[in-house]
């Protein structure tokens, strides 16, 4: 039977902390492709235009979920694509600033931040992201998603206050901010129901807590050797770490190369 692969970027397709595509991973998504029993897809919690680290892989992918499932493209057409409502929004980022957290957003084409200082300019760097253009959240139009930073008990009292989102925490010190019917998981099953795939015939790989559902409920849940303790205890399978050719072993395992 045909499989439908969801792989994440960060910490899966590619390297943070080296800044690079492991040389597997690419001849492993080259097999992949000539693979005619494998269909492969991205499930992250970038958005499309943030993809010059791994530009060089994309052509690989017509599948796409992009900023936790809030935007889904297929050939590059649209599937979805989800605008929270104006007024919890705004409620958000009234709680934000009432706690003094620094907090940006996303629309389809352009991510914003309230403020940079030098532990943003860090925490950006950790990733090898480019710095976002600073503005005041609130004016930027057709938001799809926000963010914020700050400790485990500031990201708790956001969730008490907004229970009408989500908040799903990064590896660092910030967090996601996503509509309760939003995840990568939602994602993934929208897509998989779109290309006439059942949930038993969908692999997902993954390393971070934006990961977990998506691991959990796929037919096989993957997790790279640098997943969080929580993503590993949930898959059914974990892999050695991104840089050390954890992608193209697990797939040598599930005998898909």
């Amino acid at each position: 039977m045909k499989k439908l692969l969801f792989f994440d970027i960060d910490g899966t397709l590619y390297d943070n902390v080296n800044d690079n595509i492991p040389e597997s991973t690419v001849e492993a998504l080259e097999l992949l492709k000539a693979n005619p029993n494998v269909e492969i897809a991205i499930a992250t919690g970038r958005s499309s235009f943030i993809l010059n680290k791994v530009e060089a892989i994309m052509h690989y992918f017509d599948a796409f979920v992009f900023l936790n499932g809030l935007h889904i493209v297929y050939k590059g057409e649209d599937v979805f694509a989800y605008y929270p409502d104006k007024q919890d929004i705004s409620k958000l980022i009234n709680s934000f600033k009432e706690s003094n957290l620094i907090h940006g957003c996303f629309n389809k084409d352009y991510e914003y931040i309230s403020k940079i200082t030098k532990a943003i300019e860090l925490d950006f760097a950790s990733v090898n992201l480019d710095l976002p253009l600073v503005t005041e959240i609130c004016d930027v139009p057709n938001v799809m998603q926000l963010y914020f930073f700050g400790k485990k008990e500031e990201l708790d009292f956001i969730q008490t206050q907004n229970p009408q989102f989500r908040i799903v925490p990064w590896h660092t010190n910030g967090a996601d901010v996503l509509p309760l019917e939003i995840s990568k998981d939602a994602g993934i099953k929208l897509l998989a129901k779109k290309l006439g795939y059942d949930m038993e015939n969908v692999m997902a790989f993954g390393d971070a807590p934006n990961d977990l559902e998506m691991i959990v409920s796929a037919g096989v849940g993957v997790a790279m050797g640098n997943a969080t303790d929580q993503v590993k205890e949930s898959a059914n399978y974990v892999t050695s770490n991104v840089d050390k050719d954890g992608l193209y072993k697990a797939l040598k395992h599930f005998k898909l190369i």
